[in-house]
This record gives C-alpha cells, structure tokens and sequence, in this order.
C-alpha cells in the first residue's frame, strides 16, 4: 500500500501492531514489507533509546536489542543464504536481547487467494538456534518454537531467503513446514 504521508504509515503500523485491524496493507510486494517493517523496527528502537525508566527494557539490554532491531532491518537486503547464516553466526549464544525478526509469508488455503504473514524471532543457543513462530491468525494466536541444530542452519537459511522472495502459494504454512522439518524432535 502507498501511503499518502508518514503519519498514516505511522498510524497503521500502530494499528498493526497492536492488532487493532486486520494486515491488510502488507502482504503483496517485498519492497513493501521492508519499507513497512524497517520503519516498524525504526520506530522500536526510538522508543528504546528515548526510555528513560527502563519501561520496555532493561538499561543494560537496550544497546543488544537496538543492535538486534537494526540486524532485522538488514536482513531485508539479504539475497542468499549465506549472508542470512553469517549474521545469525555472529549472534551472542544465550542472550534474549541478540535476536533477528524475520516476518514469513505464507498462503494459509489453497488456491492462493490470501497471502499471511507470521512472525519469527530467532535467537542463537550454544548448539543451534531457537525459532519462535507467531501466528496472530487465529482468534486465540498461538506461538510455537522448534529448535534447529546448528548443521541444519545452513538449509533453513536457504529457506528463508527463498521465502522473501516466493512463498510458494500453492503449498499452506509452506515455510512453516521447512522450519519444522529441520527441527530436533519435529516439535
């Protein structure tokens, strides 16, 4: 969606994110979704780095977890695996505030009719990576989270540069799916 000035991209991204409409706005071209979800993570970190009563974090985080938002803002000129395996690669083991946010895109019924997005938080562990999975979809929106052993992270990097770019319509929850596949114990 074009949006006429910023105080509207500012007022949807609010109404977004506090699921006070439907994402009706996001769910067509990448550009889009890095232009609206850079914004989104631009605005997280302002309100970060103006807090001053450790409101929404912690004063001795706040420097990883800016650090994290704008590592999610990078990840949108990812164009390979590789670049995506190297950033999670430099990621602090064990440490909530180092994190990237990736938004996977996803077709819920075929044939195509309506795009989803559904958001992912990946945080390194000593030997792998947790990814937590949250879908808003459903009335009672739901989080789940696999574990990807280290060896499986190159594949699953893979799979998530391609789904930047197609969401294979055709196949629901397709990402999901992959993300599960590589998963210890198929949780």
């Amino acid at each position: 969606m074009t949006y006429v000035n910023k105080l509207q991209k500012y007022l949807d991204i609010f109404a977004l994110s506090l699921s006070f409409k439907r994402n009706d706005n996001w769910l067509s071209r990448v550009e889009e979704h890095s232009s609206n979800y850079s914004t989104l993570f631009s605005i997280y970190s302002q309100m970060l780095e103006q807090d001053q009563e450790e409101f929404f974090a912690r004063s001795s985080d706040k420097k990883a977890i800016i650090r994290s938002l704008d590592r999610s803002k990078l990840s949108y000129s990812i164009t390979n695996n590789l670049q995506l395996l190297h950033i999670l690669e430099q990621m602090t083991p064990n440490d909530p505030a180092d994190f990237l946010i990736l938004p996977l895109r996803c077709t819920v019924e075929p044939p195509a009719t309506e795009g989803h997005v559904f958001g992912s938080y990946i945080y390194k562990e000593k030997d792998g990576y947790k990814i937590f999975l949250v879908n808003k979809q459903f009335k009672d929106a739901s989080i789940y989270f696999v574990t990807i052993p280290n060896n499986n992270m190159p594949s699953v990097c893979d799979q998530l540069v391609l789904n930047k770019y197609n969401p294979h319509p055709e196949q629901p929850y397709y990402i999901y799916h992959k993300i599960i596949e590589h998963a210890n114990g198929k949780q």
